[in-house]
């Protein structure tokens, strides 16, 4: 279909994944939050927000630069991650 093509579908890819990072560390602040008592606050930091979601905010914000650092080493780190991931998955099954 030639190189236009990919490109946006690259891109899309691209897109999807760096949203569904995000979801997924959010998923695990929820988690965390939930099942730790010492996560768990009814303190309003803001007023938007329901109360004790800053902890969730934070939880995620540190996992996603926990991953970003991490992937940040190089490829073939991020690879063997992956590949524990799958293992560690494949064990839960």
């Amino acid at each position: 279909m030639g190189p236009e093509l990919g490109a946006v579908l690259g891109v899309a890819f691209y897109l999807a994944f760096t949203v569904d990072a995000a979801y997924y560390a959010t998923g695990f602040a929820t988690f965390l939050s939930s099942s730790l008592p010492e996560l768990q606050s009814h303190v309003e930091v803001f007023p938007w927000n329901p109360r004790g979601t800053w902890v969730d905010v934070l939880v995620a914000s540190g996992a996603l630069l926990g991953v970003a650092g991490f992937c940040a080493r190089g490829v073939a780190v991020s690879a063997k991650a992956s590949l524990a991931t799958l293992v560690g998955i494949l064990a839960c099954v």
